[in-house]
């Protein structure tokens, strides 16, 4: 009987198991999706939240805060920090999940048309695009809120090629058309009180049209959450982003002992020494920017930043939510539609590891036999891109600021080859049939959290990208029997010699 005897574990050592297993690669079965465990919440039915100046609620007046959309519950295991921990690699795998599904929505729409109307769908496409680069912003901004805590950065997200029930959301690689368009809208949605009255009747009509899949509206409680944790106590400041009606719903779900302590937080010298800059990753645009996360007020004005621009209650005039909504009444307006490119849902390679997560994988497979070579290309560009960035943040910035820099020009070169194959895929033949297009998969495996087994990945990465390029460059296919497009066809000699060079470069530093 000396289990009877043996010690509970502790709440702290609870957290600390936790995190170790988020931070296990793909291979070790007990690493979950920071998203996952929140589904129960993420798919209940919104509840009915009455004002406390009113005795009831009146029916089928729904009530103005997000409050009726409710807050992430805490789980038992977790201590005030490790709940915070877990909220932003929610909402890291929130923002890179995001990002890609605006990406390929973006690659869907045709740039060759000569009707009039592409000017409007060109548009949609630089949109789409921008906030694809301002969800990727979000999503360094959280590696920087993760370093003021300590934590490594988290750059890993959940399954895309899955049904959409078994997903927590319905997150869904799909081409730009209204019922994509509708999703993108209630994702970024902040609090009815910021909506116009006009604007709340195509929301219910999206809601309405879509049906279960309009699940997608407590991505903002998520932020709102973590706005409060990282607060210093109970008594907002006057840059609160919130209803001041709703600072005693907050005080009731997350009592004062939620908030984080001066202890939690890493010290300045440290934080810098690893935390990501705009400059470091060359953005510049004025409504773009990497927030640092250090002390406790930059942490709060990134949080606020991220809610104002996308996924929160509030909203900026040119928040996402605005540009989409823009979108989706110039969609069903008519016209431009057909200038989207017919690409499949959830294009995929077969025999790609996907997000490395269980489950089987539901999508479209690429067969022909030139174009799948190019998905594979592909994913593996995408993973490389994903390597490049965790490891330049991982380096220090004061003993490897050379090398620091080295990898994140290695991410920035990447992401260009992400954007171009990206958007030769959908002028190349799905299959052998001319009229089917394919499209980028966006497959990837979770990254690992030790230096040496990332370095193993990218030997391994090296090797297949090595094999891809040689089928490229010596497969005897005509023109015809993959594309169309003479263009796409024009463009792959020099591209495949400049990820060649970028392969030689890794293979050189990594001797």
């Amino acid at each position: 009987n000396q289990n009877h005897h043996r010690p509970t574990e502790s709440r702290k050592g609870r957290t600390r198991r936790y995190e170790r297993a988020m931070s296990k690669d793909s291979h070790n079965t007990t690493w979950r999706s920071a998203l996952a465990p929140l589904k129960s919440w993420l798919q209940s039915e919104p509840k009915s939240v009455p004002d406390r100046k009113c005795d009831k609620t009146i029916p089928g007046k729904p009530y103005n805060s997000f409050r009726e959309f409710g807050l992430p519950p805490r789980p038992r295991e977790f201590n005030r920090k490790g709940f915070a921990l877990s909220l932003l690699r929610a909402g890291a795998e929130l923002e890179h999940s995001l990002a890609v599904q605006y990406l390929y929505a973006a690659y869907s729409i045709s740039e060759t048309s000569e009707a009039p109307a592409n000017i409007t769908a060109l548009t949609w496409k630089t949109d789409l695009r921008l906030v694809a680069r301002e969800e990727m912003a979000h999503l360094v901004t959280v590696q920087n809120l993760l370093r003021v805590l300590g934590a490594e950065p988290h750059l890993n997200r959940g399954p895309l090629h899955r049904k959409e029930s078994k997903l927590p959301l319905p997150f869904k690689l799909e081409r730009l058309d209204q019922e994509s368009l509708g999703k993108f809208v209630l994702f970024e949605s902040p609090v009815p009180d910021q909506i116009k009255d006009s604007d709340k009747d195509v929301l219910q009509t999206i809601r309405e049209d879509l049906g279960n899949k309009s699940r997608v509206l407590r991505v903002g409680s998520i932020y709102a959450a973590l706005y409060w944790l990282f607060m210093e106590g109970d008594e907002p400041a006057p840059d609160w982003p919130f209803l001041d009606k709703d600072v005693a719903y907050f005080r009731r779900k997350y009592p004062r002992k939620y908030h984080l302590k001066e202890k939690d937080f890493v010290s300045i010298e440290k934080y810098g020494d690893k935390a990501a800059t705009a400059k470091e990753w060359g953005i510049f645009e004025s409504s773009t920017h990497v927030d640092g996360a250090s002390p406790r007020d930059t942490a709060l004005a990134s949080l606020r930043w991220i809610m104002s621009q996308g996924e929160g209650p509030n909203a900026i005039e040119d928040s996402h939510f605005y540009r989409f909504l823009r979108m989706y009444r110039e969609f069903k307006k008519g016209g431009a539609g057909s200038l989207i490119t017919n690409v499949p849902n959830n294009p995929r390679i077969k025999g790609a590891k996907g997000s490395g997560a269980s489950g089987i994988e539901v999508g479209i497979l690429i067969t022909n036999p030139k174009t799948k070579r190019w998905g594979a290309l592909f994913n593996l560009r995408y993973q490389f891109m994903l390597l490049d960035i965790l490891d330049s943040l991982s380096e220090s910035r004061k003993t490897m600021a050379e090398k620091r820099r080295l990898i994140a020009r290695w991410a920035s070169v990447e992401m260009e080859f992400v954007k171009k194959i990206g958007q030769m895929l959908p002028r190349m033949f799905l299959s052998k049939r001319a009229e089917q297009r394919a499209g980028a998969p966006f497959q990837t495996v979770f990254l690992p959290g030790k230096p040496s087994e990332r370095n193993t990945l990218r030997s391994q990465l090296l090797g297949a990208s090595g094999e891809c390029l040689s089928a490229l460059k010596n497969g005897k296919w005509k023109i015809s029997m993959y594309t169309k497009d003479l263009p796409t066809a024009a463009i792959e000699s020099s591209l495949l010699d400049a990820i060649a060079r970028q392969d030689d470069e890794m293979r050189h530093a990594s001797e």
